[in-house]
């Protein structure tokens, strides 16, 4: 797709993962930026991606998590900051914060 909707929560409001979220979600894990990892957790029914978190170079996992936007009920749109705007293929409206890349803290 042209982009995708992240929201960025504190990893202590989803981990431990609850016995259903445990026994529905598989994890892929890939390789990621500067010597990092990313545990990509999906759906195990369908395969649609539903989190993402990343663990330093010395496995220590990062305190937020980014959640997929589709699965957040009641997520307001409007105002949002964009990131990663640096490969932007559609325009980006004026006056939202950007950032060209990541913001600090991120994942």
């Amino acid at each position: 797709s042209a982009f995708g909707t992240s929201v960025i929560v504190p990893a202590s409001d989803v981990f431990p993962l609850s016995p259903f979220l445990s026994s529905n979600l598989g994890i892929w894990t890939r390789p990621a930026n500067e010597g990092r990892t990313m545990d990509c957790y999906f759906c195990k029914t369908c395969g649609v991606r539903v989190m993402h978190r990343l663990r330093e170079p010395d496995g220590r996992e990062r305190d937020v998590v980014s959640l997929k936007g589709g699965c957040v009920e009641g997520l307001e749109w409007k105002g949002l900051p964009h990131i990663w705007t640096k490969s932007a293929v559609v325009e980006i409206p004026e006056g939202v914060r950007t950032w060209e890349m990541a913001p600090e803290g991120l994942p």
